[in-house]
């Protein structure tokens, strides 16, 4: 799957910002997912209404529903990590 590999590739390459347009979020959340897992790093998911919080994680990292305080976090956060900006 070749559009597969250029994603890992692109994330790999430390690429700041990756933009995809899609209807189908469910399975680009999955697909995120699995790169993430096979490149050992951590996935963060953040909505408008659930605010940033970890992949199968319940909890919301506190006051970041608004896109800037979340960003605010990721930038704090140490080390690498995957992160998916939805609706934005």
């Amino acid at each position: 799957m070749a559009p597969l590999r250029d994603l890992e590739l692109m994330i790999q390459s430390h690429y700041p910002l990756i933009a995809i347009e899609t209807f189908e979020e469910a399975r680009l959340e999955r697909i995120l997912a699995e790169v993430a897992t096979s490149l050992r790093l951590p996935f963060f998911v953040w909505s408008v209404t659930t605010g940033l919080r970890r992949n199968g994680s319940l909890n919301s990292i506190y006051d970041s529903q608004a896109p800037l305080k979340a960003l605010n976090n990721v930038a704090a956060m140490p080390g690498e990590g995957l992160f998916l900006f939805k609706d934005l």
